[in-house]
């Protein structure tokens, strides 16, 4: 024991020194040290080559020039500390910055690799008469018979305030804002009063969410009105001037061809479609799936622009694997790299490891994250799971958990929906080495769960009972997925976790007995936890 003990303490020691001296050449190389040695090497050899070629043509005494090769050899020792401490710029001679050095907590196994933030907050509140690049959604509902628009204005009056709640539970659920309502047409704006920097993904994943609340209709006004009932969507992304109006907060004026452009988009969205603007396809790229419908003139403007209709929002699977193939591209991060690796190694040898990565969004968490995992991904033995935290579904419990069992079906008829969680649970469970007995807990919490999301009749159970089966289910599938192969534990985005599954968190860190499960954690900054204390 004590051999394995001074062995691991020789390990960690190495790994240490291993990481301390990637440290130090990077800030060697920031400092441009090696630059300035070169080039004082460089300097010297041509004074001594001129020196040895120069002095006997004078009769030079012969001390002269062993003096000045050591001379020039003291002073390199000098040219180099001098080049640590200052940098010459176009402004002159200055004080070379020291970086800030993040926290060491070495003696937890809980390990922050703080990365430096270089953007500001994610929200940033405006004053009034702004420029402001915001997202508009442009919605209008419609009764169809046979494929062909109903025309029942006596139906579509007495379905307004059940509109009415479909968008305005959107607009409460994705953080926009009801800007006008003409009828059965609406408008959202979404970056005002607060900008965020997914504001156009925001905007899509309230138009998906309207459209699956409108499927969840279908059977009711089906029977009511003996007819389908769908909605038609346009979303645009640009810079308008935003002005409230004098003495009422919640009226404001937008000036900008943006809401034009939104209606017209509207138009052209055939029932039950989502069109975007190229402006708001730029954003959303790699986080929508959309097809391009080609380019459509506008008969306001004369102009044409290229639209595309939105399919469905990206699974998070495929952005990872997006996030993989882009690792040739990862640059300075190393050290970060290295020490995740070091984790990985301990986590194989039955260690758990939990690590924290904490950085400005954009920072780089994510690529460091996919690059990590694609070096985990060639040792065929490992298990990876990846749950990720939309900042859509803080107040759903459990929800990457789920959303990783059950899978994301956004544009799948609900009747085929129950087969496909079951299968994926079924295949889920199957690679954990869990037999039906074993399985059948998680099972049955899982797809009463999934009765729930979709408002099919499923087990009434207390809600406690639910939480303390699923938990304890879980514990028992990562013990059984760690008995086969060490397991890479990914949560994306914790910092948007809700309450249950911070609670999972911490049951795997604090339960962990052995397993060989290495935690991998991204939040922001400001995020603090008890277990990070």
């Amino acid at each position: 024991m004590e051999q394995e003990f001074r062995g691991g303490l020789q390990d960690k020691q190495l790994s240490n020194l291993k990481v301390s001296l990637t440290q130090l050449f990077q800030e060697l190389r920031r400092r441009k040290t090696f630059q300035a040695a070169a080039a004082y090497i460089v300097f010297a050899w041509v004074l001594i080559e001129g020196a040895s070629v120069i002095l006997p043509a004078f009769s030079a005494p012969e001390w002269i020039l062993p003096s000045l090769i050591v001379l020039l050899a003291v002073g390199l020792p000098i040219a180099v500390v001098i080049s640590w401490i200052f940098d010459v710029s176009f402004k002159g001679i200055e004080r070379t910055e020291k970086l800030q050095e993040p926290t060491s907590a070495s003696d937890t196994k809980i390990t922050e690799a703080v990365i430096a933030a270089v953007r500001p907050s994610i929200a940033v509140p405006l004053g009034t008469a702004r420029r402001r690049q915001v997202t508009l959604l442009r919605c209008t509902f419609d009764l169809v018979r046979d494929a062909v628009s109903a025309t029942d204005h006596e139906a579509m009056l007495t379905l307004r305030e059940e509109f009415d709640d479909v968008v305005n539970d959107a607009v409460k659920r994705f953080t926009g804002k009801l800007i006008e309502r003409s009828g059965v047409t609406y408008e959202l704006l979404f970056g005002y009063p607060t900008a965020y920097e997914n504001d156009a993904l925001r905007a899509c994943a309230a138009a998906f969410a309207i459209n699956l609340r409108l499927g969840s209709m279908m059977p009711d006004v089906s029977t009511r009105h003996k007819a389908s009932i769908v909605g038609s969507i346009g979303i645009h992304s640009d810079i308008v001037v935003i002005e409230k109006t004098a003495g009422d907060e919640d009226e404001i004026t937008i000036v900008g061809d943006a809401s034009q452009v939104a209606a017209w988009l509207q138009t052209l969205a055939p029932p039950g479609s989502i069109i975007l603007s190229e402006k708001s396809q730029r954003l959303l790229r790699g986080k929508v799936r959309a097809e391009s419908l080609g380019v459509q003139k506008n008969l306001r403007t004369s102009a044409g622009m290229k639209i595309f209709r939105a399919e469905a929002l990206v699974q998070y699977d495929s952005a990872v694997a997006a996030i993989e193939s882009r690792t040739s591209r990862m640059l300075g991060r190393n050290a970060e790299l290295a020490m995740l690796l070091d984790r990985w190694e301990l986590a194989k040898g039955r260690e758990d490891q939990f690590v924290l990565v904490r950085g400005e969004p954009g920072i780089g968490k994510s690529t460091l994250i996919g690059g990590f995992s694609s070096r985990v991904r060639q040792e065929k033995s490992a298990r990876i799971v990846s749950l990720y935290c939309s900042p859509f579904e803080t107040s759903s419990a459990f929800y990457p958990v789920v959303e990783y069992f059950l899978g994301s079906w956004p544009t799948v008829a609900d009747e085929v929906v129950h087969e496909a969680q079951s299968n994926r649970i079924s295949e889920l469970l199957d690679k954990a080495g869990l037999d039906a007995a074993d399985t059948e807990s998680l099972r049955s919490v899982l797809l009463a769960i999934a009765a729930t999301a979709t408002d099919r009749d499923g087990p009434t159970r207390r809600p406690e009972d639910v939480r303390k089966d699923l938990l304890r289910s879980l514990q028992e599938y990562f013990a059984a997925l760690a008995e086969q192969n060490p397991v890479v534990l990914i949560v994306e985005d914790i910092h948007w976790a809700d309450p249950s599954t911070l609670e999972f968190i911490d049951m795997i860190m604090s339960g962990g007995a052995g397993l060989g499960v290495l935690s991998l954690l991204t939040a922001r900054p400001g995020t603090n936890f008890d277990w990070t204390a």
